[in-house]
Parts: structure tokens; C-alpha cells; sequence
């Protein structure tokens, strides 16, 4: 018979078999405590509107599927953490509590098509060309810091150029968008300038050469690697073919490179948008006012339109008492839109056709009304967001801020040392600059650059932090956080 202490060894044994069989944890119940705080690199995503910017999303997500009791999910916390730091402003780190956020959950299985069976469950979100859902990765090797880095540098998108002595003129004729160019001796692409040539896309193009081309290395007037010139400016007149490259001087990270890339490039796709929106509008209000000039209506044979190439006038308001006017100001009107109406013989006529006119020009109006509120609409989310990023990052500084001056030692003072009050964020923010929109990706490639891409600890100079466009920003990191070997 089976004594009772024998039977509690047997309990215990079983219990530590079956917590060495699972990976994972079972999504069960678990509690409510946060394994992430507020202050920390990694984002909480808690929200559908969360998850739907990211459809939109011009750099890599990381996705970790956590339960707060899970004890595979504590000890990777840590390392999750690292990578949320060494990746910060490069990569969007985020985690999403699966009890306190099942809808969320639910939503991102329906979504792309998965079950979750367990947790942490880590995938990416990976942006895709041409306007398409970003594609989920899973994550399935070791849970170290240093692997999951590596792999998310891998599937940063790339939109940069390996530039050469010959491909250098082509790049410089395509198109008039401001240049910048990357000179490094490493061998693949660094995940700054990956993260950079993807926040700028479609307002700056951005290049990456070895000091091997020459011809590259003195038009851009780099003497050492790395590197950093802009050949073509948005706002400097630059003639690089005389020397004249802007040759960047400060820090490599990414904050100072941002700032420098941003005077330089076009600006926000908002401005862009605006414009082609008017654009639009004009071009819609001239083919318009085109078929009713060519249908010839009543007899009209279209005899009145101006000669190709002649500027056409701006046409006239039409007053809502037609019937009031003389047929000689009606037939002023009409030669107004280039429409002679040679076919009208009744006053009734000419009015019919003004009428026609009428409801063209109101719907010009009315397209040009859409691009301006389609523009107001841009610059107050773009603006909003900025905001909001800008606040999440001021208050995890005053956190930080106040914990350091809290733990500093005040000479002469051996009693505990006092608490630090930190004054309130104002809303007196200036918006300097603001990120566009997604783009397209373009596979990612290797070339003469950077270094080790991988995850370690060491400093291989992957750790910069990026402020893509407009997402969620956490805290800047500190200045040894903030630098990369280009």
C-alpha cells in the first residue's frame, strides 16, 4: 500500500513532468497585473484601432500574445524587453494582454487566419506592396533577444539603392526627388537606413554605396566611412558634380540623421495629397466643360472652343435669374464656357444650355470642396498624432527624469532624499515634421553595407531608435542606446 508521503512524491513528480512537457501556457483565466508598465519600450496594443493603423503601417511589427500568470511569458518578458530597446524607433514593439484585450485577439485571428493555442505567441506583421494587408510571420525559434533582433532586421522592409559610378547619373535623371547617400564598408543593409528609407519614400530616395566607388565618394564628398551626403535637396540649390554635396557632421543615430534627412526631403504626403486633389479637380472640371464643347447640341458645332494650346479663360459665375436676362448678355455667358450654342434659336435655348453649364460649375465646386476637406481632414490627423506621440514620449521622459534626479546623491544631505516634482507637459507643441503615409515595400537587399544584423548585445551599432512615421513613439532611448555603426 502506497504511503501518503509516497503518493505527495508521486503528486509533485507528475506536476513537474507536465510543466517540462508544454512549451507554452494554456490561454486560461490569469491575472489582472500588467507585465509590461506604461514606461516601458514595448507598446500595449489594447485597441481595434490599434491593430487597424497598422494595416497601414510603413515599418516591421512585432506582436507578442502574452498572459500576465503565464510563467513561459515572465521569463520572456526580459528578453522581449531588450528587443523592444535595441529596436526602438526602428520597429514597432508591441504586446497584447490576451485577457484583458480578447477582442483584440479575436479580431487579429479572424484577421490573419490563425488560432491561438498558446502563449507568448509571437509573430510579425510585415508591409506589403502596392496598398496590401501586411503579412503575418510567425516567430518559431528560440525565445533570446538576440535571434528574435536578428530575424526582425531581416524582415525590415528596404526601400533603399545600392548606388555605383554608372548607376549613380540614371539615379540623379529619373526623377526630381531629393538624393542621399549612404558611403559604409559594411556588407548589408544597416537597420537605420532601413527604417529611414522607409519613413522617407516617395519625398526622398535614399542610396548606399562602399567607399570602393569612387566616383560616388567624390561627388557626395564623403572622405571616410560612414558616411552621409545629400546630393539633391528639396530646399538648397546642390550641384554635386561640382562638389557642392551637403556632407552630414553630426552623430550617427537616428534622431540626428532624421532631422538632417528632413530638411532636405519633400514634404508630407499631406501637402502632396492636397495638391494632387486639386489637380484632380481641375482636370475633372476640364473634361467636364471638354464633352460639353464637343456634343454639339441644339446644331452646335463646337466652333467656339479656344485654339490647341491657348490658356482658357476662367469662366464666368452664372446668375440664378436667367430668364431675366437679354438674349445678348446670354450669348455673352455662353461665349464665356466657349460655347457659341450657334444652334440656339429660342432664349429658351441659350438658358437650357447656361442651366447645363450651371450644374458643371457647381460640380467643380463641389469636387474642389472634397480635396479641400480631404486636406484639412490629413493635416488634422497628421497633426493630432504628433500630438499624441509627442505626449506619450514627454510623459515617459518626465518618468524617467524623476527617477534619476530621485536617485541622485545631494552632497551634505545624508537624510533620504527629497521627491522630485516634475511640472506638467503645455500644449504649446510645434510640429516640426510629420511622417506620410504607407507606401508599397520593395524586397529587401543586400549590398556593401552594414554590418552584424543580428541581435546581440554587443555593439554592432543596431540599437538606434526610429520615430517612423507617425506611429506610436516610445521614449527616446539613452545616447548609448541612440547610436549605430553605419
Amino acid at each position: 500500500m502506497m504511503t501518503m508521503r509516497m503518493r505527495a512524491v508521486v503528486v509533485a513528480a507528475v506536476a513537474a513532468m507536465l510543466l517540462l512537457v508544454v512549451g507554452c501556457c494554456d490561454v486560461c483565466a490569469g491575472d489582472e497585473s500588467q507585465l509590461y508598465p506604461s514606461a516601458s519600450a514595448v507598446m500595449d496594443l489594447n485597441s481595434i484601432s490599434q491593430l487597424n493603423s497598422l494595416r497601414h503601417a510603413k515599418k516591421l511589427t512585432i506582436i507578442e500574445i502574452y498572459r500576465v500568470d503565464c510563467g513561459y511569458c515572465q521569463a520572456f518578458a526580459p528578453e522581449y524587453e531588450k528587443v523592444a530597446e535595441k529596436l526602438r524607433r526602428m520597429v514597432n514593439v508591441m504586446a497584447v494582454d490576451v485577457h484583458r484585450n480578447m477582442e483584440v485577439v479575436r479580431e487579429m485571428e479572424s484577421r490573419y487566419n490563425f488560432k491561438l493555442e498558446g502563449v507568448p505567441h509571437i509573430f510579425f506583421l510585415k508591409p506589403q506592396a502596392n496598398g496590401k494587408p501586411p503579412k503575418r510571420i510567425v516567430y518559431d525559434s528560440d525565445r533570446k533577444a538576440s535571434t528574435l533582433s536578428k530575424i526582425a532586421v531581416g524582415h525590415m522592409p528596404d526601400y533603399s539603392r545600392y548606388v555605383t559610378d554608372m548607376s549613380l547619373h540614371k539615379i540623379m535623371r529619373e526623377d526630381d526627388l531629393p538624393v542621399a547617400v549612404l558611403v559604409t564598408s559594411k556588407k548589408t543593409t544597416p537597420p537605420i537606413w532601413k527604417a529611414l528609407s522607409a519613413k522617407y519614400k516617395g519625398r526622398m530616395k535614399l542610396g548606399v554605396t562602399n567607399p570602393k566607388h569612387k566616383g560616388v565618394t567624390d561627388a557626395t564628398g564623403v572622405e571616410n566611412a560612414p558616411g552621409i551626403a545629400v546630393l539633391r535637396s528639396n530646399k538648397v540649390d546642390i550641384h554635386p558634380t561640382h562638389g557642392e554635396a551637403l556632407v552630414y557632421e553630426g552623430p550617427m543615430t537616428f534622431m540626428a540623421i532624421d532631422f538632417f534627412l528632413m530638411d532636405h526631403a519633400l514634404p508630407p504626403k499631406a501637402k502632396k495629397a492636397a495638391k494632387q486633389g486639386d489637380e484632380a479637380a481641375q482636370q475633372q472640371s476640364n473634361a467636364s466643360s471638354g464633352s460639353s464643347n464637343g456634343s454639339g447640341g441644339d446644331g452646335g458645332d463646337g466652333g467656339g472652343r479656344p485654339a490647341s494650346g491657348s490658356k482658357k479663360k476662367e469662366a464666368a459665375t452664372i446668375p440664378d435669374n436667367l430668364e431675366s436676362l437679354r438674349v445678348s448678355d446670354l450669348r455673352k455667358l455662353l461665349q464665356q464656357f466657349h460655347d457659341p450654342c450657334n444652334g440656339c434659336i429660342e432664349k429658351q435655348h441659350m438658358i437650357d444650355r447656361l442651366e447645363v453649364h450651371k450644374q458643371k460649375q457647381q460640380k467643380k465646386e463641389q469636387v474642389k470642396q472634397a480635396a479641400d476637406d480631404a486636406r484639412a481632414h490629413a493635416k488634422h490627423s497628421i497633426c493630432a498624432e504628433q500630438v499624441r506621440a509627442l505626449r506619450e514620449e514627454n510623459a515617459v521622459l518626465r518618468r524617467h527624469l524623476e527617477t534619476l534626479l530621485n536617485s541622485m546623491p545631494i552632497d551634505g544631505c545624508p537624510e533620504p532624499k527629497p521627491t522630485t516634482t516634475i511640472l506638467e507637459e503645455t500644449r504649446d507643441y510645434i510640429i516640426e515634421e510629420v511622417p506620410d503615409e504607407d507606401d508599397g515595400q520593395q524586397p529587401s537587399h543586400t549590398h556593401g553595407m552594414v554590418g552584424d544584423q543580428g541581435g546581440d548585445d554587443d555593439d554592432d551599432g543596431d540599437d538606434d531608435d526610429d520615430d517612423g512615421d507617425g506611429e506610436h513613439e516610445p521614449a527616446a532611448p539613452s545616447p548609448a542606446r541612440d547610436s549605430e555603426d553605419l
